[in-house]
């Protein structure tokens, strides 16, 4: 049997591109292990992503596992993930929605169409935001796993990185809340002696405070995009961040990042990344050390 020309062609193309992305995917590994100054070992990534005002984040774990926290306001989030997945991965092991306002939720629809999605978490709180209602009916369409959090609970990955969920307290399934803000996902993520605290929209943080939960974390995804609804100067020296990163759309008709949230991270002495001036924020760990690698 022949095989027409035109149909080597595009395997010859494929064939080029995938090497094409390994070689890249090779510069880009020893450019960030020459960051590293006392050598490193497996590596964590994770890309807090410019969708203009909204949030996603995406986190390549050491074994290969890929977790997205949230998706952004509209289809950018598909162009990230091109970028920095590599080229024959369409799967996302773990898809977390800290709560539905669209600015979080849009861009996942497209996601959950494309890629082949393991586990979605998030609350399950009742919300008529038409994306999450598409997000949802895929979910049930596929057969998606779902895990609801409703308490803590700590997930063990692959590769030594944990999930530590431990908000909010209670059920939400289905139930109508008046500010979805305040049924946000919160929770660390762990690898060795390295954290990361994301609190999606959350403006309640004296309920985290009066908890008495383990808060103090190495990097802090700012809340509610930097809002002095959130971000108190107690709980940010509760959270004690070396590193924060807002992520915030330029001139944005909030006045987001507030000037207040600024100040009480400069006091603390954090180091401070906006996805409005610095575009995607890269960030690597072997678990000791942490790494920013524009």
């Amino acid at each position: 049997m022949r095989i027409k020309k035109n149909t080597w062609l595009v395997v010859g193309w494929l064939l080029l591109l995938l090497l094409i992305s390994f070689a890249g995917d090779l510069l880009s590994r020893r450019k960030i292990l020459s960051e590293f100054e006392d050598g490193a070992g497996p590596i964590m990534s994770v890309y807090f992503l410019a969708v203009g005002q909204g949030d996603a984040t995406l986190i390549r774990t050491p074994a290969g596992e890929d977790i997205l926290i949230d998706g952004g306001p509209d289809n950018t989030l598909i162009k990230k993930l091109n970028r920095y997945l590599p080229i024959n991965d369409w799967q996302i092991e773990y898809l977390i929605l800290t709560h539905p306002d669209a600015d979080h939720v849009n861009g996942l629809v497209e996601v959950a169409e494309r890629y082949d999605i393991g586990t979605v978490i998030m609350t399950g709180v009742f919300d008529q935001t038409p994306a999450y209602l598409r997000l949802r009916e895929i979910i049930e369409s596929e057969n998606i796993q779902q895990q609801f959090i409703e308490g803590p609970r700590r997930l063990l990955l692959a590769g030594g990185v944990e999930l530590d969920f431990f908000y909010p307290q209670q059920r939400l399934v289905d139930q109508l809340i008046d500010d979805a803000n305040n049924s946000s996902l919160v929770g660390r993520l762990i690898f060795a002696s390295t954290s990361l605290m994301f609190t999606g929209d959350l403006e309640e943080e004296e309920k985290l405070l009066k908890l008495g939960l383990e808060l103090e974390s190495d990097i802090y995804k700012v809340g509610h995009h930097g809002s002095a609804n959130a971000n108190s100067g107690e709980f940010i020296r509760a959270v004690n961040p070396d590193y924060a990163v807002i992520s915030v759309g330029l001139d944005n008709r909030y006045g987001h990042p507030d000037y207040r949230t600024l100040n009480n991270l400069q006091k603390i002495g954090a180091k401070i990344w906006r996805t409005d001036q610095d575009g995607d924020v890269a960030i690597y760990t072997d678990g000791r050390q942490i790494v920013h690698c524009p």
